[in-house]
């Protein structure tokens, strides 16, 4: 009997993020890296002058990564901060943030949101 391919999609616990990184000319392209019960793991593609809205969730932490690129993350408590590959942002339950692109490549970005509900309200 052959295992099938939700099978071993469940059983993956090791990820090579450039197999995920892609990019759109009009709109930040999210690729779903993960997700169980706890935790959502996506990356971000944020072609140049693009921007992932003001947004909050309501339940859940938001650790943003940035793998690649240059942008400028918002928080609702921080003025606009310059940040680039190899930084890392926190943004508690509740609390509002995004990034825009500011440089001239793409702003690549791993979200990792947990524990909890997932939700995503756009302001």
């Amino acid at each position: 009997m052959q295992e099938s391919d939700i099978l071993k999609e469940e059983a993956k616990r090791v990820f090579d993020l450039d197999d995920y990184r892609q990019g759109k000319k009009l709109t930040p392209n999210e690729v779903p890296v993960y997700e169980s019960k706890d935790h959502r793991i996506r990356l971000w593609t944020v072609m140049m002058g693009q921007t992932l809205p003001f947004h909050k969730h309501t339940d859940s932490e938001c650790i943003m990564i940035v793998m690649g690129g240059m942008g400028e993350y918002r928080s609702a408590e921080n003025e606009p901060l310059m940040v680039d590959e190899g930084m890392m942002m926190v943004s508690p339950p509740g609390r509002s943030h995004g990034i825009k692109n500011v440089g001239n490549s793409p702003l690549v970005v791993l979200t990792i949101e947990g524990p909890g509900k997932f939700d995503n309200r756009l302001l």
